[in-house]
């Protein structure tokens, strides 16, 4: 289970991700939980950010999928690894609402601005 009991931002962005490639692989869940010896529950609950993926599964689905772009491998693997991280506003309830948790962590995880 993602960090705090409920889906982050961060399962839900892999997650989304993984259905995105499966669907455009034209794959069925079955022939993904088949191919990383899994359940479709467990696909339908990596695809909606409800639990946490290995980096290991991701790599898998993503052969699976037919998606060999080095990058994103890299990049949703990354994001696997650290779907459960707590972040730092976690610890200052009082400074920042929960409504924008979500806002906060997106900002934290970007890796460039534009404006």
């Amino acid at each position: 289970m993602p960090a705090g009991g409920r889906p982050t931002v961060r399962s839900r962005r892999l997650g989304a991700a993984l259905r995105r490639y499966r669907e455009a692989a034209k794959l069925e869940q079955q022939s993904a939980a088949e191919h990383i010896a899994g359940s479709i529950t467990k696909i339908s609950r990596l695809e909606s950010g409800q639990v946490s993926a290995r980096p290991g599964d991701v790599r898998l689905l993503l052969e699976l999928y037919g998606v060999t772009d080095r990058e994103t491998h890299l990049r949703l693997e990354q994001l696997a690894r650290d779907s459960n991280k707590r972040g730092w506003w976690l610890d200052y309830p009082w400074a920042a609402k929960q409504e924008y948790a979500d806002v906060i962590t997106l900002e934290s995880d970007a890796t460039y601005i534009r404006t």
